[in-house]
């Protein structure tokens, strides 16, 4: 968010562009479904986990033919009412031109979002069906807690569980086949 205006409130109904266009001052706000949410920052554990699992798809990411990852803060406009962080997201070289200078505009290859106690619901329900709706072709909820990987992919407009993976072992999900994801390494 960038502009003079100033900042917006929890529970506030605005569009995109409004919310866009207001001042940042230093929270880290989203539009979902309209609705100003302010978000809690994660706790450590939470950042550990994102820090290696940004490692390991930064490697196999490279190798599956490029595109860019990035870590929250990065707003990704989804439509009007839709304007999210999450954790991390890749675009594939093949969409680079949805990444503009402060945003990116249209559903990223892979969303992740990493649990925490402050955004578990919000995550795995509000956030889902909005990635669903704006067409994120694969999203990711990592649940430190339980040390589980699920990894959903959008078939027909609808998110289809594609797999939960619990400690010990490694993932390989589809359609990256230079990618490994160790999950005793991402939960140690």
């Amino acid at each position: 968010m960038t502009s003079s205006m100033t900042s917006p409130s929890a529970s506030r109904r605005m569009t995109a562009r409004d919310f866009l266009a207001v001042a940042d001052d230093g929270n880290r706000y989203q539009l979902l479904d309209g609705e100003v949410c302010l978000n809690p920052s994660p706790v450590a554990r939470h950042q550990r986990v994102l820090r290696r699992l940004y490692d390991a798809l930064k490697e196999g990411l490279a190798d599956s033919g490029g595109g860019e990852l990035f870590f929250a803060p990065l707003d990704v406009v989804l439509d009007d009412a839709d304007v999210t962080q999450p954790d991390l997201l890749y675009v594939s070289a093949a969409r680079a031109s949805i990444v503009g200078e402060r945003n990116v505009q249209g559903a990223p290859d892979i969303v992740v979002e990493v649990l925490s106690d402050g955004t578990r619901r919000t995550d795995q329900v509000k956030k889902m069906r909005i990635y669903e709706r704006g067409g994120v072709p694969s999203y990711w909820v990592v649940d430190p807690d339980a040390d589980r990987l699920e990894i959903h992919v959008l078939e027909d407009g609808r998110y289809r569980l594609a797999g939960v993976h619990a400690r010990p072992g490694v993932v390989s999900p589809a359609g990256y086949p230079a990618l490994r994801i160790d999950l005793d390494t991402l939960f140690r």
